[in-house]
């Protein structure tokens, strides 16, 4: 829940006047990479304020997010910049002076140097971005009201000049950290979903009338830790009867019949454990219990003979991709190619128990969640 609080009050920065203040309008950006400042940035006034302040720099630092990669992992990284907005920066052209505008290039330069320290710090870990968009916020503010003070709100030029000089230093020997790794502990819990190809090989006795299924096969996960659940289903077809008198269903009074279309399917809940999990693939055995059924279709109609479903067998993902986003709210998700092979036996009502050979390839995605955040 902190969590959430803390990503809400992120997004609010936009609303109130801070490092991250009100959105300016794009046509009246000036960033700090466009040049110094000249006195057509800012919009005449013919009085200052109560204060004395014959002028005022409306600066802000703003973000874009872009997306970064270190082997298969793709996560979140911040490119700040510096800006000041022409239409709320304004100045007494009666009052002005080359110290006027040396004071307002000297604060923009200002900004410009904590901009790229918190950069850094952004590059070492973009995963704690709120605690460091929320330090800087206050050094942001501190430092450009203490040189306010300092030099009575731009009239001390022998303090305006030496923070010129600080700046200058500051700003020549500056270095770029290159990005890392973010450090981040995955959540305890993780839901998501899959899709894919299934065939089922039938043995005795199903395989004297339909010999495979082929279709499709979804479902649902579930993972703690190292443990996996799953619900799934599958349909696929059959071809066509190669037997007479395969099954009969006494409630449709209904025979099956040589050369009609048959389906099959199956619902099935799983469980497992993750015996092998790196970031780059992970294997699983699984069993299950669920329910198979296979139905014919006749002119007026299906008929449908089923019964219980025990498999067991191993599921094995590859991580093709897993991505870290940590804005607005820090989240976890695995991208996989799974293959799936299991054994399994059902017992189906008036065919007796088959034995059949599972098989598939499919795609899953995973999110992992931190309930602490709900």
């Amino acid at each position: 829940m902190k969590r959430i609080i803390f990503s809400l009050c992120a997004l609010m920065l936009c609303a109130i006047p801070s490092v991250f203040g009100q959105r300016f309008e794009d046509n009246s950006i000036k960033r700090w990479t466009d040049g110094p400042l000249t006195l057509d940035d800012f919009d005449r006034r013919n009085t200052g304020d109560k204060d004395g302040t014959m002028s005022f720099l409306k600066w802000k630092v703003d973000f874009d997010k872009k997306t970064s990669k270190q082997g298969n992992l793709h996560f979140q990284t911040f490119n700040t910049y510096s800006c000041m907005d022409r239409l709320l920066s304004w100045y007494v052209p009666q009052h002005s002076s080359d110290w006027i505008l040396r004071y307002n290039q000297a604060s923009f330069d200002r900004v410009e140097v904590i901009r790229r320290k918190m950069q850094n710090d952004l590059n070492a870990n973009p995963a704690y971005y709120y605690d460091i968009f929320n330090y800087y916020d206050r050094l942001f503010e501190s430092e450009l009201d203490k040189f306010s003070q300092e030099s009575k709100i731009g009239t001390d030029t022998a303090v305006i000049a030496k923070m010129e000089a600080q700046n200058r230093e500051e700003l020549a020997n500056y270095k770029e950290e290159p990005v890392g790794v973010p450090q981040y502990t995955r959540p305890e819990w993780g839901l998501g979903g899959w899709i894919g190809y299934e065939g089922d090989c039938f043995g005795k006795p199903v395989s004297e009338g339909l010999t495979m299924s082929n279709g499709f096969n979804f479902g649902f996960i579930l993972e703690s830790r190292r443990l996996v659940f799953e619900l799934s289903m599958t349909m696929g077809g059959c071809g066509k009867m190669r037997a007479d008198n395969f099954y009969y269903d006494e409630k449709k009074d209904y025979t099956w019949e040589k050369g009609k279309t048959c389906t099959s399917g199956i619902m099935q809940l799983a469980a497992g454990v993750r015996v092998i999990n790196t970031p780059y693939f992970a294997l699983r055995p699984m069993v299950g219990i669920g329910v198979g059924f296979i139905d014919q279709f006749f002119d007026n109609g299906s008929s449908e003979t089923s019964g219980l479903r025990l498999a067991a067998g191993l599921v094995f993902d590859y991580k093709h991709k897993r991505v870290y986003t940590s804005y607005p709210m820090p989240s976890y998700r695995e991208h996989c190619i799974s293959f799936r092979l299991f054994g399994s036996r059902t017992t189906f009502d008036k065919v007796g128990e088959t034995f059949s050979i599972n098989f598939g390839v499919g795609f899953s995605v995973t999110e992992w969640l931190d309930f602490d955040d709900l």
